[in-house]
């Protein structure tokens, strides 16, 4: 599988068991023309491992409820840890982040403002306008 498309400047790929908390993560970077490969392990980061039981969702409205809580910054524990590192990830590829140590802050501090909350209520208000 190719890691960029034909416009494609920059982006992550991971292989492994899932770009998350439970293990290590080789990840292959496209920077431009350039890719680089590196092993990613979280607790690096200073998150801590999770079990699969720790990261299991429930049923639908489970899961609505507990990803409410994430994003409106009222829960802590591995779930939130998992949004942190995925949405650190994106941070620094979309080049709003210098490193993961960054994203991570940056994660956290849009967890905490109640930021990521809001953003996911304008997209739930969404109407797209019809011409």
């Amino acid at each position: 599988m190719r890691l960029g498309g034909p416009r494609s400047r920059r982006g992550w790929r991971g292989h492994g068991r899932h770009f998350h908390k439970r293990s290590a993560t080789t990840v292959a970077e496209l920077d431009d023309d350039k890719v680089t490969s590196a092993v990613l392990d979280v607790n690096w980061l200073g998150i801590a491992r999770a079990s699969v039981a720790e990261l299991s969702g429930g049923n639908a409205k489970e899961n609505a409820a507990t990803l409410e809580a994430i994003l409106a910054g009222k829960t802590t524990g591995p779930k939130r840890d998992m949004v942190v590192v995925n949405a650190a990830a994106g941070f620094v590829v979309a080049g709003l982040a210098r490193d993961l140590k960054d994203g991570i802050e940056l994660a956290r501090l849009q967890l905490d403002s109640g930021r990521a909350l809001e953003k996911l209520r304008a997209l739930q208000n969404f109407q797209p306008k019809m011409s």
